[in-house]
């Protein structure tokens, strides 16, 4: 089921089939990719395909994911963020996203983060959101650590050595 989420500067909705070219450049960019192993969507096909993708995964509960927006322009995507992975029982889910390198260091996915994690963790009724990173994306890093994820060294990603993992509990994040 999706839910559309909003906070003071941003609007978090639905892929749409218009958010192609910002899918496209968000899964093939360089910049963006440096510290990500994943599928790109090289081609308007592909790009279209995997909003496919998302929208179907939405519809069957699979996912929660979001593209960001700013109020000051819904229509353009910015970034994206995501709940997925869920465990079988949906009391655990990894957290995912993306920003173009254009928004970054301007707080907005600090505050898209925010609002997902008060979603699961609220809404959803999660009891731990896990988040998976290459251990040299400091941006990545240092935006887990400003919500109180924990660093777990005996956890490991077993599709990516260089990735790390942490966690954060339903408890830790409700003492913020």
């Amino acid at each position: 089921m999706y839910t559309k989420l909003e906070t003071e500067r941003l609007i978090l909705r639905q892929l749409e089939s218009t958010d192609w070219s910002v899918i496209k450049f968000l899964r093939t960019d360089p910049q963006v990719n440096e510290f990500v192993d994943r599928p790109g969507a090289d081609s308007k096909e592909s790009a279209l395909a995997f909003i496919n993708k998302i929208n179907e995964g939405i519809a069957n509960d699979q996912y929660c994911y979001w593209a960001i927006c700013s109020h000051s322009d819904s229509e353009t995507m910015i970034g994206t963020v995501c709940l997925w992975n869920f465990n079988e029982t949906r009391t655990q889910a990894e957290i995912g996203f993306d920003l173009h390198p254009q928004f970054q260091s301007k707080g907005f996915m600090s505050e898209a983060v925010g609002k997902v994690l008060s979603y699961g963790f609220i809404d959803l009724g999660l009891d731990r959101i896990d988040a998976y990173t290459h251990h040299a994306n400091i941006k990545s890093l240092n935006l887990l650590k400003r919500f109180n994820f924990v660093y777990q060294p005996e956890m490991k990603d077993s599709y990516n050595e260089n990735n790390i993992v942490y966690i954060l509990s339903s408890q830790e994040f409700k003492k913020r």
